[in-house]
């Protein structure tokens, strides 16, 4: 077969096989635009989604925000610099996407040049003349071949590093997953057989009779390479190809055994290469495609939630009972567009693995984030893609698969710490949240939960507690507090929250901070017996379609008082005001939403608190919600500085790196002894820098850390922040 014959065969079938990966990218963008929406046949929806992904990526590419998009698409998509720290991993990572990247675009390239601009009507001489672009009209010429060469070896070792990883040293933070093997196998055996290519290549175009192997230009005649590059030519600049060559050329074999050899490993190395490309939207390399676009999107303000295409959730049954009996399959409508590219954009690194505090207590592989994603990721597919599902081995969950993936769903905290480590910055909490809304479609959920949304739909708390007494914390306070129940025209409204009001636990919390704002001069009320559950709970549980109901009742009953800020010391409180209710209700807030520290940081700084001396070793816990997910750490470590005597020391880990205490994601009604042994890890911490408090600036945490420090004996009292601050300034600040 001619040389020319076989660049057409491979070009030809290169295209058509491009076009079939166009086609299963298609069909995976109909399948998750085609979500059905209320009100909306499935065509009309299809087409209202596509119609919002088309104008706000026309607005994207019109606007300020796209060199910011392009900078962290090259910076944190391709470079990974995040992954930096990291640098055996960064390098293999850099080796293998880098050298794929470079090889594919060299060789589409290429295939422009050879086949497609001859049959425009240029002649050799005119390719050839092209600058950069002439250059590829012949392997030999010298900067092509040393480039080949180049990324040849960049991808081999790149996938040597990697087989490495995964077969001689066993990292822990990678797993195996269906398919893995093979892939890996291909990417391999696409790197190694490049270069017995290009080898059997010389030999077959440079054998001369008699068989000697002679690549000195000046054997070869002028009229075989166009005129202009005669002088660049250098295969030798091939340097692994062209020194294998020259060692097997003296075997003397003739042209014609040596075309064979190139002929069976250019249709191996064509047909790996074929394969991977029409397998790759269906195995874990669909990351490559996927990661840069999450990474550098999601590092924008608003991020994908500018891509919200789903309405929200449908009142997804409260029990297995009230399911329609064959509705297993995933309905598309629970996630966002985003979403589903996550789930596409994970790349396994395995970052995540040591970083899930549920996972480390239990070590059930379900848990950690790795296992939930590659499950999700199948589960739609196999319900939304048909036949093509089927064709790369992906059939729909059976009853023992979905138990387990709801198992380790629910077991998560919604700590965010996997948000927080992860390379492609996936946001991890709210694709949980969107996992457990299609469980309780499934009925798959733990059965206090059903305790839970009647408590919380019917009595309005999670205490299943008579609404009338949420100011009973107010009792036995001496002096007590005037205007807290509803009081019109106070400027502040104080958002107590479920766990405050009703667990005497955590009375101290409003108590000290009532008291606070009242030495500062500070006028507060509270919403009393109207202050309803802010539907934090039922959110995470899956079942948050209800919440609206309760948002909408919150804030008007806030506005009605003619506040102008809400405070509130419960982090998912805050975070649910100020995140979620916007939203929900599709509309931003008449007033201002602050955390209790946040407004007390502010006194402080108007001189509007005196601290007394508390002469006390402290170490301060981080919560989730108000860390993480608020981005807030250094107004309460501010406020403990501020007290005269106080010693603040860190914990090992602290801010962003911050412990769960166990108490989150309402995953401690399932599994209670789970969650406890994440607070002791907590607590031994702040044992390990002999604290005598763990203060926290959450109602949540400082029970959760109490109950830790009760379980495993330790000698640690746990407090909240305006606690500390309310003993101070009975110390003598006034």
């Amino acid at each position: 077969m001619s040389h020319d014959l076989r660049l057409s065969i491979f070009w030809a079938v290169h295209l058509a096989l491009l076009g079939l990966f166009a086609l299963e990218m298609a069909w995976i963008l109909a399948a998750a635009l085609g979500a059905r929406l209320p009100g909306l046949p499935a065509d009309a929806a299809r087409r209202r989604k596509l119609g919002a992904v088309l104008s706000r990526g026309a607005r994207l590419l019109l606007s300020r925000r796209l060199w910011p998009l392009l900078r962290r698409l090259i910076a944190e998509g391709l470079v990974h610099r995040q992954m930096a720290l990291h640098r055996r991993r960064w390098l293999t990572h850099l080796a293998v996407l880098s050298a794929w990247l470079a090889l594919g675009l060299l060789s589409i390239t290429t295939g422009f040049v050879v086949e497609i601009l001859p049959r425009l009507g240029l002649t050799p001489d005119q390719v050839a003349a092209l600058p950069l672009l002439g250059g590829l009209f012949h392997a030999d010429v010298w900067w092509v071949a040393l480039l080949n060469e180049l990324l040849g070896l960049l991808a081999l070792a790149g996938m040597a590093l990697v087989v490495y990883r995964r077969v001689i040293e066993r990292d822990l933070r990678l797993r195996a997953f269906p398919g893995d093997g093979l892939v890996l196998a291909l990417l391999t055996f696409i790197a190694f057989s490049g270069f017995p290519t290009e080898t059997f290549r010389l030999l077959a175009d440079y054998t001369l009779p008699g068989g000697l192997f002679a690549p000195a230009p000046g054997l070869i005649p002028p009229e075989r390479l166009p005129p202009v590059l005669y002088g660049a030519w250098g295969p030798q600049w091939g340097f692994v190809g062209y020194q294998a060559a020259r060692a097997l050329g003296a075997l003397h074999l003739p042209a014609e055994v040596w075309a064979v050899w190139h002929s069976l490993f250019f249709w191996l190395h064509f047909a790996a290469v074929s394969f991977l490309l029409f397998a790759l939207p269906f195995t874990r390399f669909a990351h490559a495609l996927f990661a840069p676009l999450v990474v550098a999107y999601n590092g924008l303000e608003q991020g994908w939630a500018g891509l919200k295409l789903a309405q929200p959730v449908r009142d997804t049954a409260s029990s297995a009972a009230d399911q329609v009996p064959g509705t297993l399959s995933v309905d598309l409508a629970h996630f966002t567009l985003g979403q589903l590219a996550e789930l596409e954009a994970c790349t396994r690194c395995g970052e995540c693995i040591a970083a899930c505090p549920t996972f480390v207590a239990a070590g059930d592989e379900e848990i950690h984030p790795l296992t939930k994603i590659a499950r999700a990721r199948r589960f739609w597919k196999a319900d939304h893609l048909g036949g093509l599902a089927r064709l790369w081995g992906l059939r729909p969950p059976d009853d023992e698969a979905r138990a387990a993936f709801a198992q380790g769903v629910y077991q998560c905290t919604l700590c965010a710490q996997c948000r927080v480590v992860c390379p492609v910055r996936i946001d991890t909490r709210p694709l949980w949240i969107a996992l457990r809304e299609q469980l309780v479609d499934w009925g798959l959920y733990p059965p206090a939960f059903d305790a839970l949304r009647r408590s919380v739909l019917e009595q309005r708390n999670i205490a299943a507690e008579d609404n009338a007494h949420r100011l009973l914390w107010t009792e036995n306070m001496d002096p007590a507090p005037q205007g807290l129940d509803r009081r019109a025209g106070a400027e502040t409204v104080y958002f107590v929250g479920c766990v405050a009001a009703f667990y005497p636990r955590a009375y101290g919390i409003p108590r000290s901070f009532v008291r606070l704002l009242a030495h500062a001069g500070e006028a507060v009320t509270t919403l009393g017996g109207e202050e309803w559950c802010c539907g934090f709970p039922l959110h995470i549980a899956g079942m948050g379609r209800r919440a609206e109901e309760l948002a909408r009742h919150n804030v008007e009953a806030v506005a009605s008082l003619g506040a102008r800020r809400l405070v509130t010391t419960c982090p998912s409180c805050y975070h649910t005001w100020r995140r979620e209710y916007p939203r929900w209700l599709g509309e931003p807030l008449p007033f201002q939403v602050v955390h209790a520290v946040e407004l007390l940081d502010e006194l402080l700084d108007e001189g509007r608190l005196r601290l007394g001396p508390l002469a006390r070793r402290v170490t301060y816990h981080d919560p989730c919600d108000l860390g993480r997910t608020g981005g807030i750490y250094e107004a309460p470590r501010r406020l403990l500085r501020a007290i005269p005597g106080l010693e603040l020391v860190e914990m090992a880990d602290n801010r962003e790196q911050a412990l769960c205490c166990g108490g989150g994601g309402d995953a401690e009604m399932g599994y209670p002894e789970l969650t406890a042994a994440v607070g002791k890890r907590r607590i031994e911490q702040a044992q390990a820098v002999e604290a005598q408090i763990i203060a926290s600036a959450c109602q949540q945490c400082k029970r959760t850390l109490a109950e830790a420090a009760r379980r495993n004996r330790v000698r640690i009292r746990a407090l909240d922040v305006v606690e500390l601050l309310w003993q101070s300034v009975e110390n003598g600040g006034w």
